[in-house]
């Protein structure tokens, strides 16, 4: 409610609540009347026919575009090279997932075991003689003459004999090792290489 009751009888008699007359409630009824009469607006329908319209005069334009002789160039030349980088885009793309694919492979592997080797394998003694053959020949019969099964070889111009020591070392074949100073080997294999040359 107003403070005005005349303005009070016009919202009343727009609305359509029974009012006294007067010149105020009979312009609000006129008014009421011709908002009435006049068909509904469907809003929806108007902004779908806009839209519609919006579309055929764009599709229109770029029509009349294409056909100029400048313009129709350079449309053509420019959807081209959007091809192009919609392409290059989605290798980019494909190439960043596989990456990322690969890191994520890597990164989730399950980890192995690194075997944990307490003795060096295969320590062989290195030894220079002037006369490589015979020194090799010396040590192996020591060897076989305290029971120890030798194999003598030659690789790369080097002489060179393997052994299986018993375990624990004997007396003669620790004897043997000390006389031609050859270290014990760890695991019990022992292998020697002679190559030519003045011993120290």
């Amino acid at each position: 409610m107003t403070d005005d009751p005349t303005l009070d009888v016009w919202f009343d008699a727009l609305a359509g609540r029974g009012t006294v007359g007067g010149a105020a409630a009979n312009e609000a009824r006129a008014l009421r009347e011709a908002l009435r009469a006049r068909p509904a607006i469907d809003e929806l329908g108007l902004q779908r026919e806009l839209a519609t319209s919006d579309a055929d005069r764009g599709a229109q334009l770029l029509g009349k575009a294409r056909g100029d002789p400048i313009l129709g160039p350079i449309l053509a030349r420019g959807r081209g090279r959007l091809n192009i980088a919609r392409r290059a885009w989605g290798g980019l793309l494909a190439a960043g997932l596989a990456g990322i694919s690969i890191a994520l492979v890597w990164t989730l592997r399950p980890a192995t075991e690194v075997p944990v080797y307490r003795e060096a394998p295969d320590q062989v003694h290195r030894m220079v003689a002037a006369d490589p053959r015979a020194l090799r020949d010396e040590i192996a019969r020591a060897l076989r003459a305290a029971g120890i099964e030798v194999v003598i070889y030659e690789r790369f111009g080097r002489e060179g004999l393997d052994a299986e020591l018993p375990r624990p070392v004997t007396g003669p074949v620790r004897s043997i090792l000390v006389l031609y100073r050859i270290p014990e080997p760890a695991d019990g294999v022992l292998r020697i290489e002679i190559e030519s040359g003045s011993s120290p």
